[in-house]
């Protein structure tokens, strides 16, 4: 499927900050890897959503507020509209709790409950990009 500019932007970031999250939940580095993976990861859902819902002419910033639309809102619209599951929805919602509580409270996030975590992810990131986007995690970014 041809994807719009715009579509095409997001969703080049959208693969790297996944392909980035990934890099770095395998480095050697243990300084600040945990944040830094949830980060990426949650960045990599909500511009997947946001290339998804520009792609079928949604509009993704407010008017109002010259801001573009949030994460739960752009995992609503994409749940209600563009074929989003419920559990695909509920395993992006997780990695975004995971990371607000990881970045914002002193939480530890045990290396089995990130790497479970993070390998859920990557098969609903990958399905779902492939689904709506006709995109292959695996290939390299479309320039």
């Amino acid at each position: 499927m041809p994807l719009i500019r715009d579509a095409k932007t997001l969703s080049n970031k959208s693969i790297s900050s996944m392909r980035i999250a990934m890099g770095t939940f395998n480095s050697y580095d243990d300084e600040g890897r945990v944040c830094s993976v949830l980060l990426h990861l949650q960045h990599a859902c909500e511009m997947l959503l946001k290339a998804v819902l520009v792609q079928n002419k949604v509009k993704v910033f407010d008017d109002k507020s010259g801001k573009s639309i949030g994460f739960d809102r752009a995992l609503h619209l994409c749940r209600q509209n563009h074929g989003l599951t419920e559990a695909e929805a509920g395993t992006m919602r997780m990695i975004d709790a995971l990371r607000d509580a990881e970045q914002h409270w002193f939480t530890i996030v045990e290396e089995d409950l990130l790497y479970l975590h993070t390998r859920a992810l990557i098969t609903v990131f990958d399905a779902y990009l492939k689904r709506a986007l006709d995109l292959d995690l695996g290939l390299p970014p479309e320039k």
